[in-house]
């Protein structure tokens, strides 16, 4: 004779873990798992920041204003050295925190720039 069990539900109706440390693993398991999407993603989107104080002089022969390249080297060095810190970090919600921190600095850097290059046509 063959019995079979009901499996155990982990999860509630509601999308909770019913046992909080099992919340814990599988949130560090899915950072785990994104961490080298994310380190990617912070170094593009340094690189592409750096890169377009590049652009300009370039194709529109308009002059890169000091404090401007000096901003966006920042963000470049600090997307390298989030990127670094996340690699060798082995706390979950340390990486995922430090990202997000990352990108409220680029998006604030951004806005910065625009006020220091005197444009606003972007930020309307």
């Amino acid at each position: 004779m063959i019995t079979t069990t009901k499996p155990r539900k982990e999860i509630n109706r509601i999308a909770e873990f019913k046992d909080k440390a099992l919340e814990n693993v599988f949130f560090d398991e899915y950072i785990e798992k994104s961490k080298r999407l994310m380190l990617v993603t912070t170094i593009i989107a340094g690189i592409a920041f750096l890169l377009l104080a590049v652009f300009p002089p370039l194709a529109m022969g308009i002059e890169t204003e000091p404090p401007d390249l000096i901003l966006r080297l920042a963000v470049f060095i600090l997307s390298i050295v989030v990127a670094v810190i996340s690699r060798k970090s082995y706390n979950a919600r340390f990486v995922s925190n430090l990202n997000f921190i990352f990108i409220i600095i680029l998006v604030v850097a951004y806005q910065a720039l625009l006020v220091i290059t005197n444009d606003t046509t972007l930020m309307d």
